[in-house]
Parts: structure tokens; C-alpha cells; sequence
């Protein structure tokens, strides 16, 4: 079997690991955790990374206010975007260093949309990707492997 990187990922935290057999004589592949990133923006808490409650803006007569955006959203994907670039930069030297032609990006849905976009150094060298949208980051390596089992990204346990 070819060896395989694994990310687990979501916006906050990025796991990689290595499917493969590490000795010759190792009866079959191991699961070993090789990197685990944190992005630290996404560990503050939202009242300490902003000063303010969202705003609200003017009330007009009727008592509303107008709709004000304070770009929030964005500068947040910003930051998760930097975050999928530099786990997928990660990922790149882990693949080199562990022979891996394979690459599973397990990840939450939106922040597996912004891995997606970081994966052409991968593609270019020829590395098969496969996708599963699901948060698996919480897991521990025995639970990662069942659950990775159970969505065909590695061999089901005999």
C-alpha cells in the first residue's frame, strides 16, 4: 500500500498524519501523528479579538438601525485562508519526507473549501488528493482510525 498524508482539519487546529509502514518488517501501515498546528487568531475568544459587541449603527425613527458591517466575516476568512495556505505548505514538506503519493484532506466543509484552494504545488507534483468533508478534530488516533475506516479513507479494520 502507498504511503498516505492525512489532514484533519478545521479553521482553528490542523492534524497531519502519515498512513504508511515505518519499518520493513512492520506487519502493516500505522497511523502516526507527524504535525498538529493551531491558528492562534482562531483560539481567542470573540470578545477578546474584538472591543465591541457588533455594531448597531444610527436607530432610525422606527427604532432599527441601519445595517452596519464591520467586516468581521471577513477579516475572518482572511485568517483562515493564511491558515490553509501554510497547513497545506506543511502538508507539501510532509509528503516529500514521508514518500507520500496520496493525501487525505479530512477538514470541516468551509475550511476545506479554503484547502482546496491550496492545492496546486500538490497537484503539480502528482499527488492524488481525495476530499472528505467532515470535523473529525477532536478525535484521538484510535477513534481517528475508525472513523477514517468507515469513510473508506483507509482500510477497514479486520
Amino acid at each position: 500500500m502507498q504511503a498516505l498524508a492525512i489532514v484533519i482539519a478545521d479553521a482553528a487546529r490542523a492534524r497531519l498524519f502519515t498512513w504508511k509502514r515505518e519499518a520493513a518488517e512492520d506487519p502493516a501501515p500505522t497511523l502516526r501523528e507527524r504535525v498538529d498546528l493551531v491558528s492562534p487568531t482562531r483560539r481567542v475568544p470573540h470578545q477578546e479579538l474584538w472591543t465591541e459587541a457588533r455594531p448597531r449603527g444610527n436607530p432610525g425613527p422606527g427604532g432599527h438601525g441601519d445595517a452596519v458591517d464591520d467586516h468581521r466575516d471577513d477579516h475572518l476568512a482572511e485568517v483562515d485562508r493564511r491558515f490553509a495556505a501554510e497547513v497545506l505548505t506543511r502538508l507539501a514538506a510532509l509528503t516529500d519526507e514521508a514518500a507520500c503519493q496520496r493525501v487525505a484532506l479530512v477538514a470541516a466543509p468551509r475550511f476545506l473549501g479554503y484547502l482546496r484552494e491550496h492545492t496546486g504545488a500538490l497537484q503539480k507534483k502528482g499527488v492524488a488528493i481525495e476530499e472528505v468533508a467532515r470535523d473529525l478534530t477532536r478525535e484521538s488516533p484510535p477513534e481517528l482510525r475508525t472513523h477514517l475506516g468507515a469513510l473508506g479513507v483507509l482500510p477497514e479494520r479486520r
